[in-house]
């Protein structure tokens, strides 16, 4: 019975304070880099596929179509990339600011990257897994962006868009 009520007293509070529960949007990464991102006059979107691990050996950082400098992450072929300025860099900015953290899935498998600047000083790159609903943040690691599906789906279809995912030969 101790056991009982000492678990429901648990659960009430997880339902009444999630914040317990799962991290929130005013994390300072989250709030830095999604929420409060500075006005942006240039965003790089670039579509990618992962490198696996068995290649990474051989993989070569000087080619034009490996990108191997993302933080802690690993290299990535470059497949497309668009350069957006002006209405769209406002656009993509102001809706990835309308993101909030919600429950991603594990795969991460990245398919976007995108890059943030400002008078081209360079802001923010991050990755981002549609499928896991999932981005990475400077010194933060992998978090969630599906907390509004609202908010998601409109990326999503900005981003995809913009630069459709390339079909990969198999």
């Amino acid at each position: 019975m101790k056991n009982l009520i000492g678990a429901t007293s648990i659960l009430g509070l997880l339902i009444c304070c999630p914040g317990y529960a799962q991290r929130t949007d005013d994390d300072p990464a989250y709030h830095k880099y999604v929420t409060a991102l500075p006005v942006v006059d240039k965003v790089e979107v670039l579509a990618v596929d992962g490198i696996p691990p068995n290649e990474w050996k051989n993989v070569d950082c000087t080619k034009p179509d490996i990108i191997c400098k993302l933080p802690n992450r690993m290299p990535v072929r470059l497949l497309a990339s668009k350069t957006l300025s002006g209405e769209n860099a406002n656009k993509i900015s102001m809706l990835w600011r309308n993101l909030r953290r919600g429950n991603g899935a594990g795969c991460f498998a990245p398919g976007y990257v995108l890059r943030f600047y400002q008078n081209d000083k360079l802001l923010l790159v991050t990755e981002v897994c549609f499928h896991c609903c999932n981005i990475t943040l400077p010194n933060e690691g992998i978090a969630s962006m599906c907390g509004s599906e609202k908010a998601i789906t409109r990326f999503k279809k900005f981003v995809t868009t913009e630069l459709p995912y390339p079909k990969l030969e198999k």
